[in-house]
């Protein structure tokens, strides 16, 4: 790296990812309401979740590959601007059709956040600091999906639904600005025409890269069931046991805290020499156990509608422990996944995005095929996806361990 290029504040990098975060999941408790205001389905708009991560994808791909060619300060504040428009734009959608069109636009503007978010932290940062500061950000950036159902339930039970996307609008605002006065520019040969990368090269040698795909595999997992949560979740909590939708966001609040003290465990544990790898196999391992107990506990009518009261203090007992598996496992993961491709940052943090994204996209889909109107469904999903990524991570973990050594 360069030592003309200056590292931005950690808060700036936080801010430019914390926002897509919310993004994500501000909505979530309205999706009961936006299904009898759009006059749709459940899975429609269960829907409007997946077709924002499709163009998630699809936008980190765009903003990680251009950031190579333009750079990251103005890939930042061209993605906000595009995600600033969308904004507008599902606000004033009257139809299921137009919402999720809009959706799409939004993810495609507001990935700029997450790739470039980890791409100007691995030109800024490297070693045991770059671990240190991946931690400390995803313990952050792991409160922006916690705020989103509380300022969505606050919304959804005081206005209309759609006023979130004024929320959004606003905070997007803050961060063109903040970004246009404050943010250096990281890219540590921008400039250099000769070093211009050429993406399907990156691409080729990630796809036969068992360790890229490995870990791409596992967050793909573990934030697709983050994402089914938050689109089966409102189904589950508000129309099934029927809790407000304040409520509901109160009780991801509580939980998703969970996985900043997860985040936190592991940052401390990094420190002290644990490795990645076996971090990352217990969180798996964990998430696992997690959703099948919950799976059980619906089977046997221990999580049941004649209880209502017991389901909740259950469902809610189990997801603090999904969400620690998550804060714990995700920076681990997104540290360990490039180490090898530190000269392309921006394609390679493109690429993995893109692969991650539509894995998550994928199974957020999947999670609004499986619904079916009972309590069970969702921890079921859960249960079939973590243990497909614990059986890959298996499979693969001596190329982690060698890759890592």
């Amino acid at each position: 790296m360069s030592d003309t290029i200056k590292k931005p504040s950690v808060w700036i990098i936080v801010l430019i990812g914390i926002i897509p975060q919310i993004s994500e999941a501000i909505y979530s408790p309205a999706l009961p309401e936006i299904a009898a205001s759009l006059r749709t389905t459940i899975p429609l708009t269960e829907y409007t979740l997946a077709i924002y991560l499709f163009g998630f994808a699809c936008g980190v791909f765009l903003w990680g590959t251009r950031s190579d060619a333009i750079g990251r300060r103005p890939a930042v504040l061209m993605g906000y601007s595009l995600f600033a428009v969308a904004c507008i734009g599902c606000y004033f959608s009257k139809s299921i059709e137009a919402l999720l069109a809009w959706r799409f636009v939004q993810g495609l503007g507001g990935a700029v956040g997450s790739v470039m978010g980890q791409t100007i932290a691995r030109d800024s940062f490297r070693g045991k600091e770059r671990g240190v500061v991946f931690s400390t950000v995803g313990m952050v950036i792991t409160i922006g999906p916690a705020l989103g159902p509380v300022i969505g339930g606050v919304v959804v039970q005081n206005f209309h639904w759609s006023l979130v996307f004024i929320i959004l609008f606003l905070s997007s605002l803050t961060i063109l600005f903040t970004v246009f006065i404050k943010l250096p520019e990281t890219h540590p040969d921008f400039g250099n025409r000769h070093n211009r990368i050429r993406w399907p090269v990156v691409a080729a040698k990630m796809l036969k890269d068992p360790h890229v795909m490995t870990c791409g595999f596992a967050v793909g997992c573990i934030i697709g069931i983050t994402f089914c949560l938050y689109s089966e979740g409102p189904f589950y909590f508000i129309d099934i046991l029927r809790i407000s939708p304040s409520q509901y966001g109160s009780i991801f609040l509580t939980t998703c805290t969970v996985a900043v003290l997860g985040g936190y465990i592991s940052r401390a544990m990094n420190k002290k020499g644990h490795t990645p790898v076996d971090l990352i196999q217990f969180s798996i391992l964990l998430l696992m156990i997690s959703s099948f107990l919950m799976t059980m506990c619906t089977y046997t009518g221990l999580i049941s509608v004649e209880n209502p009261r017991q389901s909740i203090i259950l469902s809610v007992g189990f997801l603090f422990f999904i969400n620690f598996a998550f804060g714990m496992s995700i920076p681990n993961l997104l540290s360990l996944s490039l180490t090898k491709y530190g000269h392309t940052a921006g394609t390679s943090g493109a690429l993995f995005g893109f692969l991650y994204y539509i894995i998550t996209s994928a199974i957020t889909y999947g999670m609004g095929l499986f619904h079916n109107g009972t309590l069970t469904a969702m921890p079921l999903y859960f249960t079939i996806i973590a243990s497909l990524s614990f059986g890959v991570f298996l499979f693969n973990k001596k190329n982690l361990e060698h890759d890592h050594s």
